[in-house]
C-alpha cells in the first residue's frame, strides 16, 4: 500500500516553497517578518489541527534560513527579508514528544541547545569560556560525550557534568543560570526556540514544559515557537489540573500571537501528491469531494488516497471489470463514502455500512447545496442516480444505498471483488446481488 505524505528532505520542501502547493507563503513569510521585528522575549503559536503540516510548515521556514541563497525563484525584497532573518537567530528546533521521558524540561531544553551551538561557533564564546560557565552553573545531567566543545583532558578525567556541578538549590539560582548562559552563548544574535509535538506529549511533561518557558526562558535574547494543536493541548492541560480548569485561558496568557494553520490548499495538494487528475475519472472527483466536504487534513488524504490506491484496480468500473458498469454508483460514489467515513469518523463508518446511513447521505448530497458548490458533479449524480424532474437527488441516493447495503451476510465476492479488498481495510460492506 503506497504512503502517501510529505518528505522533510530538503527537496521537497523546496518545491512546496517554489510551487505554494499547500498556499502558505504568504503566512510563512510574514512570520519572518514578525520575527524580525522583535527584540524582546515573545512566545508564538503555530495552531493547526492533527495533519494540517504544522510540522512541515516550521521546517519550511528552518530551510528558507539556511538555504535562501538557493531559491532563486524568491522575490529580492522577500530574499532580503529572509536573510536579515538569517543574520538575527540561532535557530534551536526541539521535538517535545521524543524527549518527554526526561524529568526535567528545564535540563533537556539546555541539552538541546549545547548540542547544536558548534554548528554557530563563530557567534558564541570559546569552548575553555563556555565550560567554565557551565561547572559554575546546574548542568549536572549531560554526558559529557554529547558536548563536543569541552577538551579532551577534561573528558578524560569525568564521567558526566555531575562531577564538575556545583549544586544550585533554589528557583532563582537556577533562572539566574540559564539567564548567564543565554547571554553568554551569543553576541550580536537571538535564540529562536522551536517546541514542536507539545500536544503528544504526557501532561506532567507538557505542563512542565510551558512552565518552564514561562519562568525560566525570558531572556530578552530569545523567543519560542509552540507548534501545536492547541485544542488538544488545552484537553491535556485540564487533565493535569482537572476538569475545571480552563486550558484555553491558561494558553492565552501564555502566547503572544497565535498563527492558525488549516488545510484549505485541498484541491491543489490532491493534484500534486495524491496524483489525482481532476475531471478525467469520477471515483477521483469524488474522492476530492469528499475531502472538501469532511473538511480533511493532509494527513488524512494522504490515509484515504494510500487504501483508495489498494482497492483501485476493482473499482475501475471502466477498467478490468466491465460488469461494473452496471454498478458505477457502487464502485465509484459508495465505496469512496465508505473509505472517506472509516478515515473521518470510524463510528460514522461502522453506522454506514450496517444499513443506517440514510442521514450521513441525505447531509452529504443536499441538492441545494450541491447545486451551488459543485454543479458539474451535481449533474453527473443525477445522472447516474436517474435522478428525473420533480425528484430529489439525496432521496434516490438514499433509496439506492438501501438496496444495496444490507444487514446479512451473503453477497457474491465474485461478481463485486472489490468488496474483497475494501473487507482488507476493516469490516466487511455487504451487497445484495442485483435481480
Amino acid at each position: 500500500m503506497r504512503k502517501y505524505e510529505l518528505q522533510f528532505d530538503d527537496e521537497s520542501i523546496k518545491d512546496t516553497i517554489h510551487s505554494n502547493t499547500l498556499n502558505r507563503n504568504d503566512k510563512l513569510f510574514n512570520l519572518i517578518r514578525l520575527l524580525n521585528s522583535m527584540n524582546e522575549n515573545h512566545i508564538i503559536s503555530i495552531d493547526g489541527s492533527w495533519g494540517s503540516g504544522k510540522t512541515f510548515f516550521i521546517k519550511q521556514l528552518m530551510y528558507l534560513k539556511s538555504n535562501h541563497n538557493d531559491c532563486a525563484f524568491i522575490k529580492q525584497d522577500i530574499h532580503d527579508t529572509i536573510t536579515e532573518f538569517d543574520k538575527k537567530y540561532i535557530l534551536v528546533y526541539y521535538n517535545a514528544w521524543e524527549n518527554d521521558d526526561h524529568n526535567d524540561p528545564l535540563e533537556s531544553i539546555i541539552y538541546n541547545l549545547l548540542n547544536i551551538l558548534p554548528k554557530y561557533s563563530d557567534t558564541f564564546i570559546d569552548g575553555t569560556e563556555l565550560f567554565d560557565l557551565i561547572k559554575k552553573s546546574w548542568m549536572n545531567f549531560i554526558e559529557v560525550s554529547s558536548l563536543g566543545i569541552v577538551k579532551t583532558d577534561d573528558i578524560k578525567e569525568m564521567k558526566t557534568f555531575s562531577d564538575l556541578s556545583d549544586s544550585v538549590n533554589t528557583i532563582e539560582e537556577k533562572k539566574n543560570a540559564v539567564l548567564t548562559l543565554l547571554s553568554h552563548i551569543t553576541r550580536h544574535k537571538r535564540i529562536l526556540l522551536i517546541i514542536d509535538e507539545l500536544d503528544r506529549c504526557k501532561p506532567d511533561f507538557a505542563v512542565k514544559l510551558i512552565e518552564t518557558i514561562k519562568h525560566f526562558y525570558d531572556s530578552p535574547k530569545m523567543s519560542t515557537i509552540f507548534v501545536t494543536n492547541n485544542n488538544q493541548l488545552s484537553k491535556t492541560i485540564k487533565k493535569f489540573y482537572g476538569n475545571e480548569f480552563d486550558g484555553y485561558s491558561y494558553l492565552n496568557k501564555i502566547y503572544d500571537a497565535v498563527i492558525p494553520l488549516h488545510s484549505d490548499n485541498i484541491e491543489q495538494y490532491s493534484k500534486k501528491y495524491l496524483d489525482i487528475y481532476h475531471s478525467t475519472n469520477l471515483p477521483e472527483d469524488v474522492s476530492i469531494f469528499l475531502f472538501k466536504h469532511y473538511n480533511f487534513s493532509y494527513r488524512e488524504c494522504n490515509k484515504y488516497m494510500s487504501m483508495y490506491r489498494l482497492i483501485e484496480p476493482y473499482i475501475q468500473w471502466h477498467g478490468k471489470f466491465p460488469q461494473h458498469n452496471s454498478n458505477i454508483d457502487i464502485s465509484c460514489i459508495f465505496v469512496p463514502i465508505s473509505i472517506a467515513l472509516k478515515v473521518k469518523d470510524i463510528y460514522l463508518y461502522e453506522k454506514f455500512i450496517q444499513n443506517d446511513g440514510s442521514d450521513i447521505l441525505k447531509e452529504l448530497f443536499d441538492d441545494d447545496k450541491l447545486k451551488s458548490e459543485n454543479s458539474n458533479l451535481y449533474r453527473w449524480f443525477c445522472e447516474i442516480f436517474k435522478v428525473k424532474e420533480g425528484m430529489e437527488l439525496s432521496n434516490r441516493v438514499a433509496n439506492r444505498y438501501k438496496e444495496i447495503f444490507i444487514s446479512d451476510n451473503t453477497y457474491d465476492y465474485g461478481k463485486y471483488p472489490y468488496m474483497e479488498a475494501i473487507s482488507m481495510l476493516g469490516n466487511l460492506i455487504h451487497i445484495e446481488d442485483d435481480k
